[in-house]
């Protein structure tokens, strides 16, 4: 189970659009289990926090790692989506 109420907990706060505290939980879930089936979304919604803080460059940076670490999974798959969006929007 690998840490998932910490995973579960970031969602919420990320839902909750208590970004910090979502930020927070979200890189204590990554450190602590960086082998869990959830940490690749975990990276995603650290990027989505990043797009909803004003920090685009740091948010793609995130997202190519996502991508660049789990090509096949869905968190690339949703990470190459929010790439295109925000080049779409530059």
């Amino acid at each position: 189970k690998q840490g998932l109420p910490t995973y579960w907990i970031a969602r919420s706060w990320y839902r909750l659009r208590e970004f910090q505290a979502a930020k927070n939980n979200f890189q204590i879930f990554i450190r602590k289990y960086p082998t869990s089936l959830k940490a690749p979304m975990a990276k995603f919604y650290l990027a989505k926090i990043e797009v909803a803080l004003g920090l685009p460059g740091t948010a793609i940076s995130l997202l190519q790692e996502v991508i660049r670490e789990y090509p096949n999974g869905n968190a690339a798959a949703a990470s190459r989506k929010l790439i295109a969006k925000m080049n779409n929007t530059l």
